[in-house]
């Protein structure tokens, strides 16, 4: 991955985000970045936070949707918003590329 753009860089500079590292079962550790305030939202209060999932493209992380939310057409919405980022297998920052033996994860449902 290359450097983090700059709205990634003011994201993190500001505190606005908050890193986890999720360990599963099937595909190791994952990055999760939650953006906002996930307590507010938490409380399911009335007027309380929405909250979006957001998972990346192929080729990209995080950084392309901390970009997009930080365009000033997005003020509004993030500032009423919590972003959930998903970082998948090998798209973490700095990630080495997946060995080509590597069997990536699928999505598809295993029927027994």
């Amino acid at each position: 991955m290359t450097s983090p753009p700059t709205a990634a860089a003011a994201a993190a500079a500001s505190g606005d985000i908050h890193e986890h590292v999720i360990e599963t079962e099937r595909m190791g550790k994952i990055n999760v970045y939650v953006q906002g305030d996930i307590e507010q939202a938490r409380r399911g209060e009335k007027g309380s936070q929405p909250v979006f999932l957001t998972v990346h493209d192929i080729a990209k992380n995080h950084h392309s949707w901390l970009n997009f939310v930080y365009h000033p057409s997005m003020n509004n919405v993030r500032e009423r918003a919590v972003f959930i980022h998903v970082d998948l297998l090998g798209q973490e920052n700095d990630a080495a590329d997946l060995a080509d033996a590597s069997k990536y994860p699928t999505m598809q449902v295993r029927r027994r």
